[in-house]
């Protein structure tokens, strides 16, 4: 992947928006480290970490300050 399509992935990720979340009783510690989520098929990862992401903008971290990788 080159960098612009990398740059665009990422102006896309900053300008998304994730809608309503529903909370989910699993949560997500609070780590400076990466986290991955791992777990089988339409279980609810993908809106764990939005609910996340929601969580941490509410906190005062910037979309820019926050990475979202979708493999």
């Amino acid at each position: 992947m080159d960098t612009g399509s990398v740059r665009r992935y990422l102006q896309d990720f900053q300008a998304m928006d994730f809608g309503e979340v529903i909370g989910r009783d699993t949560k997500i510690g609070d780590s400076p480290k990466i986290q991955t989520v791992i777990g089988g098929r339409r279980v609810g990862k993908t809106y764990l970490l939005f609910g996340k992401i929601k969580e941490l903008e509410a906190g005062g971290v910037e979309r820019t300050g926050i990475v979202y990788l979708n493999f």
